[in-house]
């Protein structure tokens, strides 16, 4: 990625979508429970000319879980942040289109001298060496993980019905391994958005999430309930994630959390009365598609700010959840859980969930998960979800073997 300049990468290999956004013409940068509905303000007096109206996106943002400035390994991070880039490559069912944007002749000088040397470096890919990873430690060990799932199960009742919980492990090389993560979100077949951002320092979070949080049309919106996991492999593991109580419980309260978030921004919503399996490489998951239409003043990141974290990401209800979490939880969560996309106007935009994700720093990179605890969890099952999802990234994104 560019070096010293905001980028984002996104790509849908399943509608063969791709884009990639440099620079930055202007930028919102804000932290707290109130920086997406300042965000929402500041796109509304943005001029939004013919090119949004085709949806060719013409910002993108990203978020960190809490919304405060990052800290330790995600130092730098701003708690939210909406950038306009001087330079939008998309590419769409087969066609490219090319966005230079700027206020001066200085912005669209740039841009175009980015998009020289795009053209100059884009040279058919060859095989990298992987690196290997010299080290691999938990942030917190796999055995402590398992008492907190154990403590979080006997904290739950009337006020708190679901807790999301998240670990770390962390990987050093020799050298850095960005470049083979990229070549491998660029080639990956694997379904779900593959994804690489930077605010412009040494810091870059990328993964292949399976999560949309939220898309929006004008007034036509949908999102995502994505809660429920087992390991692919077994026979029958499909299957036995579809009837358990305890998977179905959790993936319930995650739609019934995101209908509550939603319901006073919407004119009406659908959902599935079930869910459906969806099968990944490693995982089988519980999904449902919500759909509605929005109230004629719900903006985009309206719809995102009611919604994040859901309970998918959280827990439920939310409130109870993140005061948990603040209490109880010492790992510092950064952009992972977060939500990031592209925006096409003051009501139109998709945001994706920031997980299955990495965080490279130099020859460093943090490989994070979450598991939903509810009062039927297991501690041991918990802490093999959390061991299955890391594995996973390890071995998709990072080419790692077991």
């Amino acid at each position: 990625m560019q070096a010293g300049l905001p980028a984002l990468f996104w790509r849908r290999p399943q509608d063969q979508t791709r884009l990639l956004s440099i620079g930055c013409v202007e930028n919102f940068a804000g932290s707290g429970p109130g920086a997406m509905a300042h965000a929402q303000q500041w796109l509304e007096r943005i001029d939004w000319e013919q090119p949004a109206q085709d949806g060719l996106p013409r910002a993108w943002f990203t978020s960190t879980f809490d919304q405060e400035s990052g800290q330790d390994q995600w130092a730098g991070w701003p708690g939210f942040y909406l950038v306009l880039p001087q330079l939008v490559l998309s590419e769409r069912a087969g066609q490219t289109e090319v966005l230079i944007q700027g206020p001066a002749h200085a912005d669209l000088e740039l841009g175009q001298r980015l998009l020289s040397d795009l053209l100059k470096g884009s040279v058919e890919a060859s095989k990298l060496g992987v690196p290997v990873s010299d080290e691999r430690f938990w942030a917190e060990p796999p055995s402590a993980f398992a008492a907190r799932v154990a403590a979080t199960t006997q904290a739950l009742g009337d006020d708190l019905h679901k807790v999301v919980l998240a670990n770390c492990r962390h990987h050093h090389y020799a050298t850095s391994p960005l470049d083979s993560v990229l070549e491998n979100l660029l080639t990956n077949p694997r379904d779900g958005i593959h994804f690489a951002y930077t605010h412009g320092t040494d810091a870059v979070l990328a993964g292949c999430t399976p999560e949309t949080l939220v898309r929006q049309k004008g007034n036509k919106l949908s999102a995502h309930v994505l809660a429920g996991t087992r390991r692919r492999g077994p026979k029958g593991a499909a299957q036995e994630l579809l009837s358990s109580a305890k998977d179905r419980r959790e993936h319930d309260l995650v739609a019934t959390g995101m209908l509550e978030a939603l319901n006073p921004l919407v004119d009406s919503l659908s959902i599935p009365e079930e869910p459906t399996v969806r099968s990944l490489t490693h995982l089988h998951h519980l999904e449902r598609h919500l759909e509605g239409a929005t109230l004629p003043s719900t903006g985009f990141l309206d719809l995102v700010s009611a919604l994040h974290p859901t309970p998918a990401l959280g827990g439920y209800p939310q409130a109870s959840a993140l005061e948990f979490l603040r209490q109880s939880e010492g790992l510092e969560r950064g952009g992972f859980g977060a939500p990031f996309g592209w925006i096409s106007g003051p009501r139109q935009g998709h945001a994706a969930v920031a997980i299955r994700s990495a965080l490279l720093r130099g020859d460093a990179a943090s490989v994070f998960a979450g598991a939903g605890i509810v009062a039927q969890s297991d501690p041991h099952l918990e802490r093999a979800e959390i061991d299955a999802k890391v594995a996973s990234i390890e071995t998709e994104l990072l080419r790692l073997t077991p």
